[in-house]
């Protein structure tokens, strides 16, 4: 018989019937060698394939701003009365510094005296706008304002969006709301910021007497209706939540830092903030 290929051409002898052990295994051998040398570029291949579509972050350079991951401590979740996972796992803005190779030296640009590393998997591009003023420039601002009752009294929420502070929503903050349908606000917490909106949950009541009324977290069951009580497990209830855009915090926002009793209802200076509101405006009741 011929052979067909260059190895079968080492395993035969002409004149000879017998089998070549030695050509055999110099055959396996370039077998082997052909067959690694395919995976080599197969693999290498295929992950030029796939890095092709991943995320962006080798292009980011010197200046730009980005967001790195600093999940909270224990300690901080202790302090603000939180567990972890609720907790925001990202800071930023951030501007890059310097680069070398996977790691990033960072440093923030509201308080220019922190300075971060983070390897590139920990960075992502920041969508958000760049702040005006970083923390230093907004100590010295307050540092110039005559007394602290003045400055409770500006943080104290009154009258109509003009009047109203603008400064960062926090986490968990108490706000009143202007709802363009009902032309009533409501008081809402803050459960989630992000870089281009906000999202709150409403508090109702359902009495006209604001000393006596307790606001409790609305939700909405199955079918609709709208419910002040603990939701029951065959309500299958969701909470009530809006999403406001930051563009419309401004206009929407009629009172900020308010407080509850632990009982539900408004302290002092929250009924006062209410009854402030020009024009004046009644809280929405379910």
């Amino acid at each position: 018989m011929t052979p067909r290929s260059r190895v079968g051409m080492r395993m035969h002898h002409e004149g000879s019937d017998d089998m070549n052990i030695a050509s055999i295994r110099v055959a396996a051998a370039e077998y082997s060698r052909v067959a690694a040398a395919n995976a080599d570029f197969n693999r290498k291949r295929n992950a030029e394939h796939l890095n092709s579509f991943g995320r962006k972050l080798r292009t980011l350079k010197v200046g730009d701003l980005v967001k790195i991951y600093a999940p909270p401590s224990a300690q901080e979740a202790r302090r603000r009365k939180r567990k972890v996972k609720h907790l925001f796992q990202w800071k930023g803005p951030m501007r890059i510094i310097a680069i070398k190779g996977s790691m990033m030296d960072l440093v923030s640009v509201a308080n220019p005296d922190k300075h971060y590393s983070r390897n590139i998997t920990n960075v992502r591009v920041w969508k958000g706008d760049e702040p005006k003023h970083t923390l230093m420039e907004e100590s010295s601002t307050t540092a110039e304002q005559p007394t602290k009752e003045s400055s409770e009294e500006q943080q104290t929420i009154a009258g109509t969006s003009d009047d109203v502070k603008i400064e960062p929503v926090e986490l968990n903050e108490l706000l009143f709301i202007y709802d363009t349908d009902t032309k009533e606000v409501d008081l809402v917490r803050v459960t989630e910021v992000t870089d281009k909106m906000i999202i709150v949950r409403c508090y109702g009541i359902q009495t006209k007497n604001l000393n006596s009324a307790k606001l409790t977290p609305v939700s909405v069951d199955k079918f609709g209706r709208t419910l002040l009580h603990k939701p029951r497990y065959s309500d299958k209830a969701a909470p009530l939540v809006w999403e406001i855009d930051n563009e419309d915090i401004p206009d929407l926002v009629k009172g900020r830092n308010l407080k509850l009793c632990r009982n539900g209802t408004m302290t002092a200076a929250t009924k006062k903030a209410l009854r402030s509101i020009r024009p004046k405006i009644e809280l929405h009741r379910y």
